[in-house]
């Protein structure tokens, strides 16, 4: 009796043993910036690592965009973090905060360095409550551009330990931040004085699209992280639409405008760009596709939720999907309503065509001749909402009455514009999102 009391002993310690063995495997997702996350799981591997604080801190902002004279007060972003619903996910995000700036000095076998691990006591969390702290996290510090797309963690029974990784040395990221802050610091200084809003929104938009082009091949090589993150933007002059909306935020901060990320698509390729608050309202600005071609360089800036949806579609809040149908961090958090188009770049300086009479017809010549005037390069044309869209770009440029032309026509003949327009080189492109047409001028 006694035999059989050992061996059932034995045996519940086994089960225990081999249950904690399970408890602690280490659950490894991959972050992919464009692509989305998958989920591996492998047996723990625990290991000695060693640290090197080195000079990073993000209570001291790793970024300083505020100068001592800046005219502009650097803000901070909360979106992520406001979010976040439960403690623990509050706690890691605070964890977050204290650790990650710690990294091993001691390369791994994967050729990445090791970020001192977090250990969150009290709570067991899975993969998508993990990503979802991260996503909030990076939404809140994109100054934060080293951390790899491998995370491991580990569930215990009443804790949890997440092992993040940087892509760099410590010493590498050291000097990284050192440039990062003397590129951005030196643009915020060079803001002018006194500009509204929208006016430190548009400066800020046309320089980050004067120094930035977008990399159409961002490739998996080890340095292709670069592309995803304001490193590439300001340090190498090429990013992907990551790196560029990251940059965007940053800068904006630094002249304290509110901006926040928000993810979508265009069909399945995976798509980013900004909100911003103008003024008290929220608009969309997209600086990777203004800086396609420079006729449409404001094609947009600052729409309202009906005009980015003609050819952007936005990725659902994550309260409105299902856990059983989430799809890795394809989603948002939280969106505010994009409700104007007050600040819109087009419906600010551009002309309005609302009909056919001679009313709208003297309004379109006073305001093509004042841009001829100044030689401007483009002109702004929007089709009222009374007229059809397509059969007036028509009737203005390819079919009969050809109203833009006999506009410049009657304008050269009665002498009131003294720079010449080449006829032979009018180009123009439709913005059908917000009803409007871009026409560029060529001088003789």
């Amino acid at each position: 009796m006694i035999k059989k009391a050992c061996m059932l002993l034995i045996f519940i310690c086994l089960c225990g043993i081999f249950m904690q063995m399970i408890k602690e495997n280490t659950f490894i997702f991959s972050l992919d910036p464009e692509e989305g996350g998958s989920l591996k799981i492998e047996e723990d591997r625990e290991e000695t690592i060693y640290y090197d604080n080195g000079n990073l801190s993000i209570n001291n902002p790793i970024i300083d965009t505020q100068s001592k004279n800046a005219s502009y007060r650097r803000i901070k972003s909360a979106y992520g973090y406001k979010n976040l619903t439960s403690d623990a996910e509050l706690e890691l995000y605070r964890l977050m905060t204290e650790k990650i700036c710690t990294i091993s000095a001691k390369t791994e076998q994967s050729g990445e360095y090791a970020i001192s691990s977090i250990e969150l006591n009290g709570a067991v969390l899975d993969a998508h409550t993990i990503k979802k702290v991260l996503k909030a996290f990076q939404y809140d510090h994109p100054e934060v551009f080293w951390i790899s797309n491998t995370i491991n963690f580990i569930k215990r029974r009443n804790s949890t330990i997440i092992k993040f990784r940087s892509v760099i040395s410590p010493t590498e990221c050291n000097e990284i931040i050192k440039n990062l802050n003397s590129e951005i610091s030196e643009i915020v200084r060079n803001v002018p004085n006194g500009l509204s809003e929208y006016q430190r929104e548009l400066y800020m938009h046309d320089l980050l699209i004067k120094r930035c082009k977008y990399s159409k091949n961002a490739g998996l090589k080890k340095s292709g992280w670069r592309k995803f993150t304001i490193v590439g933007a300001f340090l190498d002059g090429e990013a992907v639409c990551e790196g560029f909306s990251k940059s965007m935020q940053i800068l904006l901060s630094g002249v304290g405008i509110e901006s926040m990320l928000i993810t979508g698509h265009k069909k399945e390729e995976p798509h980013m760009w900004n909100l911003v608050k103008i003024d008290g309202k929220w608009y969309h600005v997209d600086v990777t596709w203004d800086s396609s071609k420079e006729i449409s360089r404001y094609n947009y800036f600052n729409l309202d939720d009906s005009s980015i949806k003609f050819d952007h579609l936005i990725e659902k809040e994550l309260s409105a999907i299902s856990p059983s149908k989430l799809k890795d961090d394809r989603y948002n958090f939280s969106l505010p309503k994009c409700t104007s188009m007050e600040e819109n770049y087009i419906y600010k300086n551009g002309l309005r065509f609302d009909s056919m009479d001679k009313a709208t017809d003297n309004h379109m010549m006073a305001g093509i001749k004042k841009i001829i005037s100044e030689k401007g390069k483009y002109l702004y044309i929007i089709i009222g909402p009374k007229l059809d869209y397509s059969s007036t770009i028509k009737k203005l440029f390819t079919q009969n009455p050809y109203k833009f032309f006999r506009y410049l026509n009657e304008l050269t003949r009665s002498r009131s514009i003294k720079n010449n327009i080449n006829p032979q080189k009018i180009y123009f492109t439709e913005n059908r999102g917000i009803n409007a047409v871009t026409v560029e001028l060529n001088y003789v």
